[in-house]
Order: C-alpha cells, then sequence, then structure tokens
C-alpha cells in the first residue's frame, strides 16, 4: 500500500491523474484488509472525541486481528467514554492478559474501577 501510495503521488506531481485515479480502487481494497488501517482510524476518532466512530473501526480491526494490545485498550477507552463499562471491562481483561505490566493496561484497570 505504501508503494502505491507513493506512486499514486508522484503521478500527482506530474499531473498524471488519470494513472492515480486508477490506483485508487486497489488502494482503498488493501485498506480494507488491513486491520492497522481500521486501527488508525479508530485512534484517530478517539483523539477526535467521536468515539461511536471510534468503536466501529476498533471493533472492525479487532474482529481482522488477535493479540493486538493497542486496539484493546482503544477499545477499552472508547467503551469508557460512552459508559460501556462491561465491553470495557472485557477490553481490559483482553489487554492485561496480553500486556500484564503494561502502564496503560494498569491505568485504565485503575480507571476502571473507580468507575
Amino acid at each position: 500500500v505504501i508503494v502505491m501510495r507513493s506512486l499514486q503521488a508522484i503521478y500527482e506531481q506530474q499531473q498524471r491523474f488519470t494513472e492515480a485515479a486508477a490506483l485508487a480502487p486497489t488502494i482503498r481494497a488493501s485498506e480494507e484488509q488491513n486491520p492497522h488501517y481500521w486501527t488508525g482510524l479508530g485512534l484517530n476518532a478517539l483523539q477526535h472525541k467521536k468515539y461511536a466512530e471510534a468503536i466501529s473501526y476498533l471493533e472492525r480491526a479487532e474482529k481482522m486481528t488477535s493479540g493486538f494490545a493497542e486496539v484493546h485498550q482503544a477499545l477499552a477507552e472508547a467503551y469508557l467514554k460512552t459508559a460501556s463499562f462491561e465491553k470495557a471491562k472485557m477490553e481490559i481483561k483482553k489487554l492485561v492478559s496480553l500486556m500484564p505490566s503494561h502502564p496503560k493496561s494498569r491505568l485504565l484497570k485503575t480507571k476502571f474501577a473507580t468507575n
């Protein structure tokens, strides 16, 4: 995807817009199968306090991969922000089991216990 995006940018710089546009469907299809793409969208939405949107993206990423601590951590935060405490608790458990000594997992566990 990175190579194709770079090629697309080169085409655009050279004003070869038809060729650049022809790459878009391939890039989009590749991104839709990439859990990192959905994680990035989810983290961006979370950062902008768009919690429902973040949850949607992150749940999609979670379905595509397993053992990705960043997804569980971000989902837990988003669920906490939307008062979905049971879902947050499940994500915190997943995160803690993956990385029991990770600072974020300890922080979330403590934060969840106080809510």
